[in-house]
């Protein structure tokens, strides 16, 4: 049986990483974009991972924004008209958290389209 109060705490931690992108945003240097799509693609993540849980308890233990796409679309098939947003948060997840032998920089305009994409994640209706 799915429980509401999991899935709150994961919208909770969601809020708090939009949050945390924002001011990252208002206030790090250029070089440090990357920090902010990074904490919006943890916006999606817990969101995505939130919404299934008010329908399966089992947990994924996974990152991939396009995979946890995919284990909700049954539940929420309006989501599709996200995927685009989603394909374009995900692919700062690991080029943001570990070194690459090309760093990414990530643009000003860039970081604020992933803030803008964690916002409308965010406001999905269940």
């Amino acid at each position: 049986m799915p429980d509401s109060l999991i899935y709150l705490e994961w919208i909770k931690k969601a809020e708090e990483d939009l949050r945390g992108a924002k001011t990252l945003f208002k206030y790090i240097d250029e070089e440090d974009y990357s920090l902010v799509a990074y904490h919006c693609q943890q916006v999606a993540e817990k969101k995505l991972k939130g919404m299934r849980l008010k329908y399966d308890s089992k947990l994924l233990r996974e990152h991939n924004l396009l995979v946890l796409y995919d284990y909700i679309l049954e539940f929420y098939p309006e989501i599709k008209k996200y995927q685009k947003d989603l394909t374009f948060v995900n692919g700062y997840y690991i080029k943001t958290r570990y070194p690459q032998e090309a760093p990414t920089r990530l643009s000003k305009e860039d970081a604020a389209e992933c803030i803008r994409i964690a916002e409308e994640i965010l406001k999905i209706e269940e």
